[in-house]
Order: structure tokens, then sequence, then C-alpha cells
């Protein structure tokens, strides 16, 4: 899936551009549905003719607006576009259906151009029409400068590190923790339960930061594509070798840290092979 992150100016900035998706794909002539629970926008699009027989009649274009769980500036939220199942009955199938099915739209099936192409037009339409301002990198919050140190467990995070990736991971899990404190507090959960989701939630760090590294260099490839340097195959295909290189280079820490923990590297060796990684 794609993930743009915009700042809102006004309280009703994402029923605006709800609204503005809504009219775009209809003017393309496109079949739309459409829901909202909350502060969460749904849109599904289906073309007729010739892709909807090439795809498939139940494959439809998905856009979901919603605030972002882990805001780096103040008025952050997202517009996630991805490719998946038509909804049947889309008004009463929740939440949840509005985030799962789909999958993302620069890899995973034959002849995908032409979802990157409708993805691109259409953030850009939102982009001119709305004067909507992407999230900066230098824009950090305080709320989420504080959070930076809360996740722990056997690995020290490196919070001072350059990576933005780190940071968000970093972020995301301490909102789940703060989730999970909660629900401690509401006797929902038990302290020992507590303990061992909490454990299980900072053991995803590393898994967490690579999906934000595979985000951005997706966002720096899209440009590329947007401004014609690449096309959609060489898109695709530069797209496909960032995820399998960052996935490989989990793959290789985790067994470092298997080995680490097995005794078969001291703590020093570890940290230095990791470092060439």
């Amino acid at each position: 899936m794609s993930r743009n992150y915009f700042v809102a100016t006004e309280t009703d900035t994402l029923s605006k551009v709800y609204r503005e998706a809504l009219l775009w794909f209809k003017q393309k002539e496109y079949e739309v549905e459409s829901t909202q629970t909350g502060d969460i926008y749904f849109i599904q699009a289906q073309k007729t003719g010739m892709l909807r027989t090439v795809f498939g009649t139940n494959l439809a274009f998905k856009v979901s607006i919603y605030w972002s769980n882990t805001p780096t500036t103040t008025g952050e939220f997202v517009v996630e576009t991805r490719v998946g199942k038509w909804v049947t009955n889309i008004a009463g199938a929740g939440v949840t259906a509005m985030f799962t099915g789909g999958f993302t739209i620069f890899t995973g099936f034959a002849g995908a151009s032409w979802a990157l192409v409708l993805e691109r037009d259409l953030i850009r339409h939102l982009q001119n029409n709305l004067n909507l301002k992407r999230v900066s990198y230098t824009e950090t919050s305080s709320t989420s400068a504080s959070n930076a140190t809360t996740v722990s467990s056997n690995e020290t995070v490196n919070t001072n590190t350059s990576s933005n990736a780190r940071k968000k991971a970093v972020a995301e899990l301490n909102h789940e923790i703060d989730q999970l404190q909660t629900a401690l507090n509401n006797d929902v959960i038990s302290r020992e339960e507590f303990k061992q989701k909490k454990e299980e939630i900072e053991q995803k760090i590393d898994e967490k930061e690579i999906e934000f590294l595979i985000e951005e260099k997706t966002e720096q490839l899209q440009e590329a594509f947007a401004s014609g340097v690449l096309s959609a195959e060489e898109y695709e295909a530069k797209l496909q070798s960032v995820e399998d290189s960052m996935r490989d280079k989990l793959t290789k820490k985790r067994k470092l840290k298997e080995a680490r923990d097995s005794g078969i590297l001291t703590e020093e060796e570890y940290q230095a092979k990791l470092s060439q990684l």
C-alpha cells in the first residue's frame, strides 16, 4: 500500500479530501462506493470495461483517509491507497474491512502500471485542488520526541539515529504500548498479560523499521516515476529490489541476534557485524 502524509489546516480537511476524491472518481466515470466511521473515510472505485475484464470483476482501487496514529506534527493525516477485492455492503462491513484484504498497488500482481498512474494522478489532483501540504521530515512534534525513549527490551533503541524510519517505528510501537497500558489500567488485562504483550510489541521494532524504510524509498521512487524519470516497469522492478534487499537485511540481523543471545557472539562482535549490514 502507499501512505501519503499531509497536514490538515482546518478541522474539516479530512471531509474535504474525502469529497474531492469522490468527485474525482465520479468525473472519471468509475463505479464508486464510500462510507465513513467517525474520522475514518473510505472509498472504493471500480472501472468498467477493459480493466475490469483483464483484472477481474472484483478488483477495486481503495482510498482510506484518516488521522495519523503516529503523527510527527500537529494535524497529520493519511491518504492511503491500495488495490483489493470489491467490498460488498460497504456500509455494514465495518472499519476492519476498510483496511484488510488489499495489497500494494506497486507490486503483487501483473500489470500494476494502471494503478500506479491512478494513484499518482489522484494524489496530484488532491494536492493541487486543496493545496495540501505534505508532512516535512523536519517537523517533529514534542509528543513524538518525548515518547521516543519509552520502548525498552534486551535491545537498545538508538533514539539518536539519523534514520527517520527508526523514529517512526519507535513512535508506532509506543502508541501500541500506550493502548496496552490503558487496558491494564482499566483491568481489561492482567499485569502478566501486559508484560507478555509488551515484550511481543518490543520485538517488532526491527520489522517496523524495515517497513518504514521501504515506505521512505517508495516515496523517492514514486517521485521519480511521477516526474517521468522511471517507467512503470522500472518503478516496479526497483521497488521489488528494495523490498528484497531490506528483507534480507532483516533476516541477517535476526541471525546475528540469535548468535549473540546463544553466546556465539559477544556484544562487541555483534555490534561490529551489525554495523556492516
